[in-house]
């Protein structure tokens, strides 16, 4: 197996990334200037880091312009018309990717606990 280093940027990435997920949701990331230091990175190789986990969907933008980690949200499941509603409507951004489009046939336990027919076991 051969091994590649990582480029600047990505190696910004994934320090934010790991920075990130051990930081309580909401809280507020060190300042652009304390980052550059930390990650020794130039400030523009830092802000491409800082964008790409903003469209990831690992940080957000404030509006004074400092950087904060997601803020989990919290659904009733009970009160939800469309689980694609709702994330339509907090996030303002959804992506739906068919992962894979196989049809499997249920083993002999699921398809009793199903009360699917021999027939209905290959649709």
């Amino acid at each position: 197996m051969e091994f590649q280093s990582l480029t600047p940027a990505s190696e910004a990435i994934e320090s934010l990334k790991s920075m990130v997920l051990q930081m309580k949701e909401g809280t507020k990331l060190a300042s652009e200037r304390a980052l550059v230091k930390e990650l020794g990175v130039s400030r523009t190789t830092l802000r491409n880091a800082l964008e790409y986990l903003v469209k990831e969907g690992k940080i957000e933008e404030d509006s004074d312009g400092t950087f904060s980690t997601i803020r989990k949200h919290k659904i009733n499941l009970l009160d939800m018309s469309s689980m694609s509603d709702e994330l339509k409507s907090e996030f303002h951004q959804l992506k739906i990717e068919m992962i894979s489009n196989r049809v499997l046939e249920p083993s002999e336990n699921v398809a009793g606990y199903l009360g699917l027919s021999d027939n209905e076991k290959n649709c």
